[in-house]
């Protein structure tokens, strides 16, 4: 297989472009959590996206991405699916532990001993912490959130945030099945060129075929969600088997960014496939942009992943406990608390996982 060169752990802008990313899906929902309406969010009537699916899709592109070159430089399924695990599991299972006893102790109106002898919050724990397939996810605490702007019958969900990690689980699984596909035929073929180059020529195939499928879906106004991701995630992949150097290619960024926002401006349709084929390169371009004052945000940590998983739940309580809250206010509240679970969750949790990646053997 071909391979780029592994970029320096403190040479690119992923991190920073991560949290901003996740700070823009707590700006989001705090509109839906704050009024109970979805459509209240700026962007949604107008273009048919918000900039939460915005950032999801920076996600999925940035992801697709790094986790293509990480499986390709290490070549070895074993050290792939372990360290995916250690990246998604130890922050998520704590933070699904913790919420739930905030929950317990302060937004259900059951006592604490009969919320947790109840069926219901071990589904949510169990389901939420595991992410397997097709059993889904669960959103509902027994009697928890019942106030909150978005509530049903059941109550208010308290982690909706968590429906795009059975999918980023579901793009890993097929990276992984067509890496064991490509090691095989190279190893049939006894390590011949064309079967080097099997999995990049089948990565870029893919996305291009994912994204035709997107585009066509939209414009039969027809959107699949997942297909859409998964187009975005085969995308980032894609760029990365591609060999681009996005070094010095920040000016070409700005200029898709701006053609992106024109066509935003003249009409929705434009605007999706401008925005469809061209973010992928803008975000990993910005990524590799020489802004070294911007650099310096490594040394910091990566705390996109908390205040992905912590945002939702803090906001739904911030619902709970101030009715009628406005949404810059319930992002204002949120936001603060949020980064500080952040902070704590990679410095504690999530750092210190990552550091069993090293003990992994190849192959």
């Amino acid at each position: 297989m071909s391979r780029n060169p592994a970029p320096g752990a403190h040479q690119n802008h992923f991190n920073l472009i991560r949290m901003v990313a996740a700070s823009l899906v707590l700006l989001s929902h705090s509109y839906a959590l704050s009024t109970g309406d979805p459509m209240s969010e700026p962007l949604r009537a107008a273009l048919g996206v918000t900039w939460g699916s915005i950032a999801v899709d920076v996600f999925f592109v940035t992801s697709g991405y790094l986790v293509t070159g990480s499986i390709v430089r290490r070549d070895s399924l074993r050290a792939f699916v372990f360290g995916r695990a250690l990246r998604i599991y130890p922050g998520l299972v704590v933070a699904l532990l913790l919420t739930t006893l905030v929950c317990s102790l302060w937004f259900t109106s059951l006592s604490f001993s009969s919320f947790w002898s109840q069926r219901q919050t071990w589904k949510y724990l169990v389901l939420n912490a595991s992410l397997v397939l097709p059993w889904g996810l669960e959103y509902l605490l027994p009697e928890t959130l019942r106030g909150v702007p978005t509530a049903k019958a059941a109550g208010g969900a308290v982690n909706g945030s968590l429906w795009t990690l059975p999918v980023e689980l579901l793009m890993y699984a097929l990276l992984a099945a067509l890496f064991v596909l490509a090691r095989a035929w190279r190893r049939a073929a006894q390590g011949t060129s064309g079967a080097v180059a099997i999995m990049p020529r089948t990565v870029v195939g893919m996305a291009v075929l994912a994204l035709l499928a997107d585009l066509t879906m939209k414009g039969l106004r027809t959107h699949h969600l997942e297909l859409h991701m998964g187009a975005m995630f085969a995308a980032g992949a894609a760029l990365w088997c591609m060999q681009i150097d996005f070094k010095g290619r920040g000016t070409a960024a700005w200029l898709v960014l701006a053609a992106i926002v024109a066509a935003a401006l003249v009409d929705s349709g434009l605007f999706m496939v401008i925005y469809t084929l061209g973010l992928p390169f803008a975000i990993l371009a910005l990524a590799y942009s020489t802004n070294e004052a911007l650099l310096r945000y490594n040394r910091l940590g990566d705390y996109s992943y908390g205040v992905y998983i912590y945002a939702f739940p803090i906001q739904q309580w911030c619902a709970a406990t101030q009715p009628g809250i406005s949404p810059w206010a319930m992002t204002g509240l949120a936001f603060p608390a949020t980064l500080i679970c952040a902070v704590l969750s990679w410095h504690l949790i999530e750092k210190r996982a990552l550091t069993l990646k090293l003990t992994v053997p190849g192959r």
